[in-house]
């Protein structure tokens, strides 16, 4: 699978962190915290629920269970999912494409503000998500990292990042655009496990 960084440019006002309704272009989105509300997982994100018994979705919800759970030193932020559709020209061939965005950070508010450590983030996603997936063809990742106020952290300076990651997936039919983005979530649910390993026994010390 390709792993790609995205330097596009910036949102002209960084978002806050908790944040209100959403200005994205697709809309109608608000945040919710899952780490204190779980159960809400499988019903407010309106982009996955018309899709909600494909098998790929049913892992995204685990993944997004694992990250907020009790366990994860990350959590998320935000999300979105566009259902199949005709991709624009791409290097990837294909008829049919998939494709949406998950957004996280450090459960540690303060770590956030560091731009050494949410690089350090990126750097880990991207080795792991080469490896864990070498031979998908037909999926890409973008990372970026996005500059946010976080409202909540102990801090004069709130400026931080947090991590976009962008994925889609491109086939000939709707049924195998479905069943390599199952694929590609069940990569990254492993790809976040050893993330957290890492995070808990190589954490580096950063200003």
């Amino acid at each position: 699978m390709l792993v790609l960084s995205d330097f596009s440019p910036q949102e002209p006002v960084p978002r806050a962190h908790p944040w209100g309704k959403t200005g994205y272009a697709e809309g109608g989105g608000a945040y919710y915290d899952f780490r204190s509300n779980p159960h809400l997982i499988r019903s407010v994100l309106e982009d996955f629920i018309p899709y909600a018994s494909q098998p790929a979705v049913e892992r995204f919800y685990q993944l997004l269970e694992m990250l907020n759970g009790p366990d994860s030193s990350l959590e998320t932020n935000d999300c979105a999912l566009s259902g199949p559709h005709e991709p624009a020209p791409s290097i990837f061939r294909g008829t049919v494409g998939i494709g949406g965005r998950l957004e996280f950070f450090y459960r540690s508010l303060e770590r956030n503000l560091s731009r050494e450590a949410v690089s350090w983030l990126v750097f880990l996603f991207e080795i792991y998500a080469q490896r864990a997936m070498p031979d998908m063809l037909q999926g890409v990742l973008c990372l970026k990292m996005v500059e946010t106020e976080f409202l909540r952290a102990a801090s004069e300076n709130q400026s931080g990042h947090r991590v976009r990651v962008t994925f889609n997936v491109y086939s000939n039919s709707e049924l195998e655009a479905w069943e390599t983005l199952s694929t590609m979530f069940t990569g990254l649910l492993e790809v976040f496990k050893r993330v957290e390993k890492a995070h808990h026994e190589k954490l580096p010390e950063f200003p």
